[in-house]
């Protein structure tokens, strides 16, 4: 079953600037799944999820790292070089990860302007 990416508007629109607090981006095209990771779902792309945004009217994302792609980054970086100003991301890094590595994950994202990255392992729940 594939996802429902347009439909009738909603009965009340979303007010300007609001948020999608939670999105997956998937393209086998471009990017593989990786070892340790589950099967990638099937494509979530960038021009699916812009239907979406047509649809619902939402302006801006949270871009969420896939479980699939473990610490392979370039998928949700290039979904928030697409989407610019109006995204933010979480991504996965490692416990080994260097100041150069966060660095060269920026540079590959100029417009990266809410670029989180969170050590998986340090996350807790309470």
């Amino acid at each position: 079953m594939f996802r429902t990416l347009d439909g009738r508007p909603p009965k009340i629109a979303l007010p300007q600037g609001s948020v999608d607090t939670h999105i997956h981006i998937f393209d086998s095209t471009n990017y593989a799944g990786q070892q340790g990771g589950p099967t990638p779902p099937p494509d979530a792309l960038i021009s699916h999820y812009e239907q979406v945004q047509k649809w619902l009217g939402i302006d801006r994302v949270v871009v969420t790292q896939g479980n699939a792609y473990q610490f392979d980054n370039r998928c949700t970086l290039e979904a928030l070089a697409h989407f610019g100003e109006d995204a933010r991301a979480i991504v996965a890094i490692t416990p080994d990860i260097t100041e150069l590595s966060v660095g060269y994950q920026k540079k590959q994202c100029p417009q990266s302007y809410g670029l989180s990255l969170f050590h998986i392992e340090k996350l807790e729940t309470t």
